[in-house]
């Protein structure tokens, strides 16, 4: 019976799916002055981070942490989230990774 329904399954999946012809590509990688600013401004800050917020050392279940630099860390990960979000949703082209 099982094998029944995982063969049902597969099948529809399989014809759900797009044909091959169908299939978009990936898109075109193309260099974007707000992608290069996000990435430079990532790598300052998180080797900043890494090396100079020593002094706020705090306990996560099994590991030593910086209280500072996670906080840090953690609201610029949302704002490049939400900046890109933005440039996607303005410019309407995919962001080739």
């Amino acid at each position: 019976m099982m094998l029944l329904v995982l063969l049902v399954s597969v099948a529809l999946l399989l014809k759900m799916l797009p044909r091959v012809q169908e299939r978009q590509t990936a898109p075109e990688f193309k260099r974007t002055q707000v992608m290069d600013l996000l990435a430079g401004l990532s790598i300052i800050i998180f080797i900043i981070c890494a090396v100079f917020l020593t002094f706020d050392p705090t306990q996560y279940v099994a590991s030593n942490i910086n209280r500072t630099a996670t906080r840090i860390v953690v609201n610029w990960s949302i704002l490049s989230a939400l900046i890109m979000l933005g440039y996607r949703l303005h410019s309407k082209v995919p962001i080739s990774v």
